[in-house]
């Protein structure tokens, strides 16, 4: 069963409300997400960072209209139980008018050579 997510807590709005005024914190945002993807609870971590940015740029009725995804869809696809194709992580990053790209382009803390 999925869980769907439509409802926000203070703590979620408040992020919510910090990365309206900013791009680059929905970048920083985003990218300290996937940092943690190989964590415990990291991909539920990656799919609520995804939906607060969602949340932050008008909601997900918009997101759906920018991406041609069904509402339902994007509701399943960042629930918690969510496994998004990289085809479809693709179109709702690029709705938030970020690009891949902007998300993990940095220069690495540490070597791995």
């Amino acid at each position: 069963m999925n869980t769907l997510v439509t409802t926000f807590d203070d703590h979620d709005q408040k992020m919510i409300g910090s990365l309206q005024s900013s791009r680059s914190e929905l970048i920083e945002y985003l990218r300290a997400s996937f940092e943690d993807l190989d964590e415990d609870g990291g991909t539920e971590g990656l799919l609520l960072a995804i939906r607060h940015a969602a949340e932050s740029i008008g909601g997900v009725a918009l997101v759906a209209e920018k991406t041609g995804l069904s509402r339902e869809s994007l509701y399943k696809t960042l629930s918690v139980n969510g496994n998004p194709k990289l085809r479809t992580l693709q179109k709702i990053i690029g709705s938030l008018g970020v690009t891949f790209s902007d998300i993990f382009y940095h220069e690495p803390k540490t070597s791995y050579f």
